[in-house]
């Protein structure tokens, strides 16, 4: 597997909110590994439902639920979020104005 780490990217709430990410890019798309560091919540996110896939391991896929326009992932134990035809700005813009659901 060739991954070329990128650019950290804050979230709005970093200093608040119990998530830890790392982005990377591999074959041309980018991808996030996200958790939650001390419970569970959910992360609703920008993107577009079409160019994202949710896995808990690289090829097994968990289902993204849809709320207000945005996607929502679980963030509870590791995740992957492969985003296809998204630009890192884009990405980091969807992860600097997510809505932390606390309690999903």
């Amino acid at each position: 597997m060739n991954c070329r780490p990128i650019a950290r990217f804050p979230t709005s709430r970093e200093e608040r909110d119990p998530q830890e990410l790392s982005p990377y890019e591999r074959q041309n798309n980018h991808y996030v590994v996200f958790w939650h560091t001390s419970g569970s919540a959910a992360l609703e996110l920008s993107l577009p439902r079409g160019d994202v896939r949710l896995m808990a391991q690289l090829g097994k896929d968990i289902p993204i639920e849809e709320a207000s326009g945005r996607i929502r992932v679980p963030l509870a134990g590791r995740q992957f979020l492969e985003c296809k035809n998204v630009s890192h700005n884009q990405l980091t813009a969807a992860f600097q104005t997510a809505n932390l659901v606390k309690g999903s």
